[in-house]
């Protein structure tokens, strides 16, 4: 078992996870494991030594972070994509004066603080008896307790911009000339089987979209060498409960972003104004249709890890776990029923007059590129021809 590929953990925003495949082909190295995961969840005994030594690991790391181009600049524009909210103050691995100057007690009171019980959860999916594993959860983690008075465990927000949020990253080493748009909304969380239907029809008219797009980019008549437009969660799902439509163009040089951006935002607009059609409808429900047919053909050899997300996502944001057999039913019962005027209704939902965001990356010359104009933005302000 290798560091950081097979034992790693990661930390988000919201987050921290430490995970840990274990062989159960020994009795010893299995029970040991939950061992282990206990210890990280409630027994560090956060020694002064061990303290200032992690220093400089993470001090190293975010060293080795800052060779890499794409890292440079996620931590320029990572303020404007979520500006006005406390996710914008700092990135995850946090600011290396705070890293490098905190005293000992304070990790130990965070320890104590956060790494509690009420905010915790083990997942364990493989091939084992599940009675074992239930006892070996209680028996491991059943003697952590939380403190006397735990602190209040705050939820953030994304707040909302009238006007229209710009910014402009150049680097040396980044290679491409990319304009971006987000145009934000906020939306539940998926958990019930309406919610379900909502992703497939948003998921249906991200393809057609796409289609569109790559029919412009083979033509070689498009103002971008690459676009794309998508409708879905916020940067991935960084912001609980925020969606976008994100649309994206890549240019020759800094001079054609303006033209490429527009290029792709009136493929988004037609569909926004005038939905799609039947044909193109029919082909994308065969290729859902194709895709649900071979996932239950192969619904035994999904991935532990894919299990593990789901259920990480039930702990975290409520998100219900749908078994293999529940999700091709549910698919194939809505292919029949999703209709278009049922994608063509959710199209016109995908943009707003506000919380818009435009972010430029491109290599660092002499002269920074041109930032698209955003006179005519918001975007459902324009208007395109049929």
């Amino acid at each position: 078992m290798k560091f950081g590929a097979d034992l790693n953990a990661y930390t988000s925003f919201d987050q921290t996870v430490y995970q840990l495949p274990i062989p159960t082909d020994s009795a010893e190295l299995f029970k040991n494991g939950f061992k282990i995961l206990a210890n990280w969840a409630g027994h560090i005994s956060m020694l002064s030594p061990d303290i200032d030594e992690e220093r400089g690991v993470i001090v190293e790391e975010d060293r080795q972070r800052g060779k890499n181009a794409q890292s440079r600049m996620q931590k320029e524009v990572m303020p404007i994509l979520l500006h006005g909210s406390r996710y914008a103050e700092r990135i995850p691995i946090g600011k290396i004066d705070i890293i490098e100057n905190f005293k000992h007690e304070e990790i130990r009171n965070f320890y104590k603080d956060w790494y509690r019980p009420n905010l915790q959860a083990v997942i364990a999916v493989g091939d084992f008896d599940v009675a074992q594993v239930e006892a070996l959860i209680k028996e491991n983690f059943g003697k952590l307790t939380n403190p006397a008075k735990p602190k209040p465990h705050p939820t953030y927000d994304l707040p909302g911009n009238k006007e229209p949020l710009v910014k402009i990253v150049t680097d040396p080493e980044f290679p491409y000339n990319v304009a971006f748009a987000f145009i934000r909304q906020t939306n539940k969380p998926t958990q019930t089987t309406d919610d379900i239907r909502r992703g497939m029809v948003l998921s249906m008219a991200n393809a057609m979209l796409g289609a569109r797009i790559n029919e412009l980019k083979q033509k070689g008549t498009a103002p971008f060498i690459d676009g794309q437009a998508t409708y879905g969660a916020y940067q991935g799902g960084l912001v609980p409960g925020v969606e976008a439509a994100t649309v994206l163009a890549v240019t020759r040089n800094g001079a054609e972003l303006s033209k490429g951006l527009q290029g792709i935002m009136a493929e988004f607009q037609r569909m926004v104004q005038f939905g799609f059609t039947q044909s193109e409808l029919d082909v994308v429900k065969k290729q859902t249709e194709a895709a649900n047919e071979k996932a239950n053909r192969e619904k035994d050899k999904i991935a532990s890890n894919t299990f593990v997300q789901a259920y990480l996502k039930n702990f975290m944001y409520g998100a219900p776990v749908i078994s293999p057999d529940f999700r091709y039913e549910i698919t194939k019962k809505f292919l029949n029923e999703i209709t278009l005027a049922e994608i063509n209704a959710a199209a016109r939902k995908m943009t707003g007059t506000e919380n818009l965001s435009i972010v430029v990356q491109a290599p660092e010359k002499r002269r920074r590129p041109c930032p698209p104009k955003h006179s005519s933005w918001p975007p459902s302000t324009m208007r395109v021809k049929a």
